[in-house]
């Protein structure tokens, strides 16, 4: 079972983010799950919904989002609506943060390929 930071989340912000959270909790022993992770950076305010550590191998960066998606004309869509934040956008800058974060950070060395990705739990996989 994959290792919890903070263990036994319970408040989560939405039901699609604790159906991630459940499901993160197959990984294995060597993933690192870290769940709503906030911190400041350069002034700005950072909020990541998951960052999966495994051990001695990638960090990827994870958004979670509801409601029903949908691509059209090359535009995201949220239950037919442009939503108000490009997740795609949102999720980059997440990554470029920490990548930024843990370039001054003494304690890490070496390299580490770190990757972005986003979840869409209520969508059906056909949708896109």
């Amino acid at each position: 079972m994959a290792h919890f930071y903070p263990y036994g989340a319970t408040n989560f912000a939405t039901h699609t983010e604790e159906l991630v959270y459940r499901a993160l909790g197959k990984l294995s022993d060597k993933y690192y799950v870290f769940y709503d992770n906030r911190w400041t950076w350069r002034g700005k305010d950072i909020q990541t919904d998951f960052i999966i550590a495994k051990e001695d191998s990638c960090i990827q960066v994870l958004e979670v989002k509801g409601g029903m998606w949908s691509r059209s004309r090359g535009q995201l869509l949220c239950n037919g609506e442009i939503p108000h934040q490009d997740p795609i956008t949102q999720v980059i800058k997440q990554k470029k943060a920490l990548i930024d974060k843990l370039k001054y950070d003494d304690k890490f060395e070496g390299f580490l390929p770190i990757s972005h990705a986003i979840a869409f739990p209520d969508t059906p996989g056909e949708a896109f």
